[in-house]
């Protein structure tokens, strides 16, 4: 009796059905033959991992070192200059009034002006011997640089309205 060789296509086929019959876990039942005990030290490198797959809980203690700074690396070069800023205001100064003194339930003004080229920044008014807001006022419209204070003694003795403007080049 002679034994005869099998033929390509029936050593594919029986390749195949072995394959099919192994399924997809023998991979896995591979893997758990494999432990590190079996791996010969220094055969397996970075180009054998796969990109991703190590994290640092996977390192020994120590392995990652912080390290210190470094030297400052050389200076660049200077950029160019900004575009110049809005002027300031400069000059600035108070300006005080004070009213006539009259007395209680009579009326009267302060009236003040800034310096010649200043603008008025802000305006207040008060009584001197009692504590009553007091309006005050621009005069010759918003942009005005003379405001005015009026009001009637709301007290009971005499008093006086104190008027202060904050003037300044703007």
């Amino acid at each position: 009796m002679t034994i005869r060789r099998p033929s390509l296509g029936t050593v594919l086929g029986a390749t195949a059905l072995l394959v099919a019959i192994a399924g997809t876990g023998a991979p896995a039942e591979a893997a758990k033959l494999i432990n590190g005990k079996l791996i010969k030290a220094g055969t397996i490198t970075s180009k054998q991992i796969k990109d991703g797959t190590i994290t640092t809980t996977d390192l020994a203690p120590g392995t990652l070192k912080a390290g210190g700074v470094g030297p400052a690396g050389p200076k660049g070069a200077t950029g160019p200059a900004g575009p110049a800023g809005a002027n300031g205001i400069s000059g600035y100064e108070m300006v005080s009034i004070n009213s006539a003194v009259i007395a209680a339930g009579q009326s009267v003004s302060a009236t003040g002006s800034c310096p010649s080229g200043k603008k008025v920044f802000g305006a207040t008014a008060y009584w001197l011997n009692v504590d009553e807001p007091i309006e005050v006022f621009p005069t010759g419209g918003s942009s005005s640089t003379t405001y005015t204070s009026t009001g009637v003694n709301p007290g009971s003795g005499s008093d006086s309205i104190h008027l202060r403007l904050v003037c300044a080049f703007a």
